[in-house]
Formats: structure tokens, sequence, C-alpha cells
């Protein structure tokens, strides 16, 4: 499929705005809270200022944290795939950007503070008033973050990124930076709370690589889950559940009170819908149809009409430069 020629322009402090790149990668998911990227470009560029033409050395004129947008498309019209800051600089040929979004600024607050008994919404409105009182950054909330009650939660010079990694590894609370009715938004919530849109996908039509795409029958296969419950009063109990020698889901939140019971319901529910099978692992596109983690693949393969079914994507990984573009989207279960 030919798009037309493609363009970009990256946009470096305010000040540098560049239309032309080596290489570039970025990773966005469900499961890492920071979202990261990587670009290469040329060790100098020209510049033209009236009638004087000059070359510059990029990396004389960048440094460190400096904001950076990339936006990339066909034709001129070009879609924004990546806003935040150069992490860290790596001079070499073609010189190199390691990049994060906006939430690396939450590594550079030095927090202080104790929350004896609070909602968890409380601890994460403070991050991110710290975050606005020292750079002037407003993030929106997710407006359904879970009520959860926070006991003893100690920040002793922890910086952002560190108290949501904290209240992922405690409380399940999984973080990450996305775009909810047209406004950045921290959310903060479920592993897969969000659901945005189905992506119709299928094999060797708008795919184009599927190597790393497998059915599977799910009554051949064991898998064991981990199910972690949020009491009230704040006590955390962990209960596993299937064949302990199988493979591991990713671990099962609740939050309230449960009996035994119910739990073992939950978990043999949970269990029943990965035994239905379906497809595992990731496959290759090109940049259109457009995609990102939370939303739907609705997967078909012409040839097996009753594989079709509905997956969860949970990481995609964006790459274009000199060789073409493309994205990887992985998917965790079917739905």
């Amino acid at each position: 499929m030919y798009l037309g020629a493609e363009s970009c322009e990256i946009n470096i402090a305010g000040k540098y705005t560049i239309r032309g790149l080596e290489t570039f990668e970025e990773k966005k998911s469900v499961h890492q809270i920071v979202q990261t990227a990587k670009i290469t470009l040329p060790l100098s560029y020209v510049i033209r200022n009236n009638e004087l033409i000059k070359r510059v050395k990029l990396f004389d004129n960048i440094k460190e944290g400096d904001s950076i947008s990339i936006a990339y498309g066909y034709n001129g019209k070009n879609d924004n795939f990546f806003t935040g800051y150069i992490k860290r600089i790596n001079v070499k040929q073609p010189l190199e950007l390691e990049l994060e979004d906006e939430l690396y600024l939450l590594r550079k607050l030095n927090l202080t503070k104790s929350f004896k008994k609070n909602d968890v919404r409380e601890v994460v409105q403070y991050v991110c008033d710290e975050l606005f009182k020292k750079y002037n950054v407003r993030l929106t909330l997710y407006e359904k973050m879970p009520k959860l009650t926070v006991t003893n939660f100690i920040m002793n010079g922890a910086n952002g990124v560190s108290v949501l990694q904290e209240l992922s590894d405690t409380y399940g609370m999984n973080s990450f930076l996305t775009t909810i009715d047209g406004k950045k938004t921290l959310y903060c919530g479920l592993a897969y709370g969000l659901k945005f849109n189905y992506i119709n996908y299928i094999i060797n039509a708008n795919t184009i690589n599927v190597d790393d795409l497998q059915f599977k029958v799910g009554e051949t296969e064991n898998y064991k889950v981990k199910f972690i419950v949020h009491a009230p009063s704040g006590i955390v109990t962990k209960k596993e559940f299937g064949n302990k020698l199988g493979d591991s889901l990713t671990d099962v939140h609740l939050y309230g009170s449960f009996t035994e019971k119910e739990i073992e319901l939950q978990a043999e529910a949970h269990l029943a819908a990965y035994k239905t099978g379906g497809y595992k692992g990731s496959f290759d596109t090109l940049l259109t149809p457009k995609a990102q983690p939370c939303d739907i693949a609705v997967v078909r393969d012409l040839q097996f009409e009753n594989r079709e079914g509905n997956y969860y994507i949970a990481t995609v990984t964006n790459t274009f430069g000199t060789a073409g573009g493309k994205r990887k989207v992985e998917i965790d279960f079917i739905i």
C-alpha cells in the first residue's frame, strides 16, 4: 500500500525545527508508567537565516531535559506521535536521543509527605499538585479512579514516578499518561480498566508480519493466576488459583470485602476466559490503521473464519525512518 511521500517535523525546546531523521522508535504500554522513545538524527544540520546558510552541530544546541515533539505522516500531513523530554543524549554517529513522555518531569520531584489513612486519589493529587508548583504543568486525573484506602504511605525524598510505582506494586494501581476525551490524562486504576476503539485487522491483508502471532486451543493450555484483595481496612491478601506449574497470568486486584467463595468464583471465571484459547503474541502492520494501548483488536483470518476474536491491545511500538514505518501490536488476552 503506497501512502505517499513520508514527512516529519521535530521540534526541540521550542527553538529548533528539523524535518528529517534517521530512525524513530516509541513504545507505549499499559504496563509501564513512563512511555519511552528513541530517535537518531544527523550530528549536524544546515540552517538558513535570510541569505546566510551555515551548518550547525545539533548536540551543541540541545541538552538533556529539553522538550521535544515528533510528528510524522505522508505528503506533509503529519500526526503527532510523541511529546515529551530528552532524557539522555548519546553523542555518536548518528546522534541518538533517548526520550520520555511528559511524566519525565515526575522524576525531578522531591516529595516528602506521609499519608496515614487516605483515599488513593489524595496521594496522586498531591503528586500532581507538586508537579504544577514546580513546573507549572497541570495533569488531568482519571475521573473514575477506584476508591481505595492507602495506609501508612510515606514519601521520604521520593520522586513522582517511584510513588506511582509503589502504588502499582502494593495496591495494583497501574498508572500511565493517555488521552481521554481530547485531554492528556494521568490514568490511575486497574491494569485493563480502559477500553478505547475497535480496530479491524485481517491477517495477511492489512498486516505485514504475523510470525510472532500464534493461535492456541484453550483446552491444551494450563494457567495460574494470583488474586490480590485490598480490604477497606487496608489489609492486603494474596491467593493463587489454577495449575501451580502453569503459565502465570497478570495479577488480578480486587477492592472491597469478599468471601473466600466469591474470590474463588471470580478466579474460575478469569481462568475460563483464557481457556477459550485464541491468538497470543504480536503482529506488525503499517502505521495505518491507527492503534494505541487500550484499543481492542478485532482479529480475523479469512482462511479460518472461526478464529475471529476481540483482543486487548496492551502495548504498541511505532517505528519509522529512512526505511519506512511500521507498528507492532501486542495483544494480552481475548475479551
